[in-house]
């Protein structure tokens, strides 16, 4: 952005957008002639409310602007392939800034930055994988003459207690609890998947056909669980997120010839 709160292209040239938009849709970027055109500023993006479509509705820990909002896409280029290539990127694409860096009004925008957050404790468990697992597989291949040889079946059942996903703050941090704020270990639902698969192999002369099915997680088993946020736990609705724990079942059936 400009001395004068305006937000800009890389070559300092401002970026103008649809004052007059009623809709998502319309709230696009035009040109500086255009009817209803009005600078995109620092108090646009900093403003919330229904009426402002340009809100860039941050993260109210650290500031980050939501990609998914209007702004967000207008910041990043999206639709506006004329003016980027003829100005220059609007982000600077710079990472790592500190929080200081920060341009948007954080006190009208609802931004409460807590200051020092703990990424790690000593005594801290680690995560991303279950504390307690178990993996059984076989397989039985029918011998014999008959119609049946060449013939495999089996399965597996894949089993997972106590898995640690990450931890989090179930109490709002502050600048002031920051570094005594004790943090809650998430664990992710225990797991239990079946797969199954039978496989068939014949020759018939110099040719050999070999053909397979496997069905993963046979019972259809699988969760949609609400993540927590690692600053803001349950706490803030907009910084829930919700993950799969297990896919859906699949069928996969492969044949093959050699010769």
């Amino acid at each position: 952005a400009n001395i004068a709160g305006q937000v800009t292209y890389r070559n300092g040239t401002v970026v103008y957008v649809n004052g007059a938009a009623a809709t998502a849709a319309q709230a696009t970027v035009v040109a500086p002639g255009a009817p209803g055109a009005v600078p995109l500023t620092i108090g646009l993006l900093s403003t919330p409310g229904a009426a402002n479509l340009y809100f860039a509705n941050p993260d109210p820990t650290s500031g980050a602007i939501d990609a998914g909002s209007v702004s967000g896409r207008i910041l990043s280029g999206q639709g506006n392939a004329a003016g980027i290539n003829a100005n220059g990127p609007i982000l600077t694409g710079a990472t790592h800034l500190p929080i200081s860096a920060l341009q948007l009004d954080a006190a009208r925008a609802g931004i409460a930055v807590p200051g020092t957050i703990v990424a790690t404790r000593v005594g801290d468990k680690t995560s991303g994988y279950p504390e307690y697992s178990a993996n059984f597989t076989a397989n039985y291949r029918f011998p014999g003459e008959g119609w049946l040889r060449g013939l495999s079946v089996g399965g597996s059942l894949i089993l997972g207690w106590k898995s640690r996903s990450y931890y989090y703050y179930a109490t709002p941090l502050t600048r002031a609890n920051a570094l005594t704020l004790p943090r809650t270990l998430l664990y992710a639902p225990d797991r239990r998947q079946a797969n199954v698969f039978a496989s068939y192999a014949r020759k018939f002369g110099r040719f050999e056909w070999n053909t397979q099915l496997n069905v993963a997680n046979v019972f259809d088993t699988y969760e949609r669980v609400i993540m927590p946020d690692a600053a803001t736990g349950f706490n803030n609705l907009t910084n829930l997120r919700v993950t799969w724990y297990g896919q859906p079942r699949t069928w996969q059936w492969t044949n093959s010839i050699k010769f």
